[in-house]
């Protein structure tokens, strides 16, 4: 299992369990609901918001995410994710960019690669699966590039090793955050323990930046993995 172990993949994949965790240590997360499939519904617990998003639970590159600007349309919404066998997560829609934190292990112990900032035109919009699989343009709308803000990276720093500690012992993670340059606000997104390793995504690209090659990248990660699994030993 490269990654974790099945039983922390599940825990990363769940964002509800993930999100239970930060608030457990006091790093900044969203308010949320979240929906069971099966279980009723009644939208009225969402927290407050002028707008929400809902997703799939344990979406992957925001599979499945909509957006909501009144109750109506909420319900609505998990009830169009519950028909796709998925449970529901709510949560305000905050505005900002999401500020990726790629961490590797060496010998067991998470070793942060260079962070990664998805710098949006448009603070407030809703980016999609298929702008983040690059399956359409998202030229104008949005780019990653390395993320160099002392102050903030400080507090990321700090907020993802404190979440790093939860999910040991694992081979490779992306730490995801969404940062409100205009408040200074920072808030946990999620975390993914096996997370797109696409040469120009977050971790290969953040990867070149520390020296490594994406050679150097994948030998680690699966060299991690067998010593964390005692594969050969």
């Amino acid at each position: 299992y490269v990654g974790a172990s099945p039983i922390i993949r599940g825990l990363s994949d769940d964002k509800h369990l993930t999100k239970l965790e930060a608030a457990a240590r006091g790093i900044p997360t969203a308010p949320w609901s979240l929906f069971r499939r099966g279980a009723p519904v009644d939208v009225a617990r969402c927290p407050p918001a002028r707008r929400w998003v809902i997703k799939p639970n344990n979406s992957s590159a925001s599979w499945g995410i909509r957006d909501a600007q009144d109750r109506s349309e909420l319900a609505q919404a998990v009830a169009e994710i519950h028909a796709l066998d998925h449970d529901a997560i709510v949560e305000p829609f905050i505005e900002g960019s999401d500020v990726e934190v790629p961490v590797i292990t060496t010998a067991g112990v998470p070793a942060m690669l260079p962070m990664m900032i998805f710098e949006q035109a448009d603070p407030s919009h809703l980016r999609t699966y298929q702008e983040k699989r690059d399956l359409v343009d998202r030229s104008q709308k949005y780019s990653l590039k390395l993320f160099d803000d002392a102050e903030v990276g400080a507090r990321l720093v700090r907020y993802t090793m404190d979440m790093a500690e939860v999910f040991r012992p694992f081979d490779y993670g992306r730490f995801e955050f969404r940062v409100d340059f205009a408040t200074g606000e920072i808030r946990l997104l999620e975390v993914n323990l096996n997370c797109n390793l696409w040469s120009e995504k977050v971790f290969g690209r953040a990867a070149i930046a520390a020296g490594f090659t994406q050679t150097d990248l994948i030998e680690t990660i699966v060299a991690e993995s067998m010593i964390r699994q005692l594969v050969g030993f």
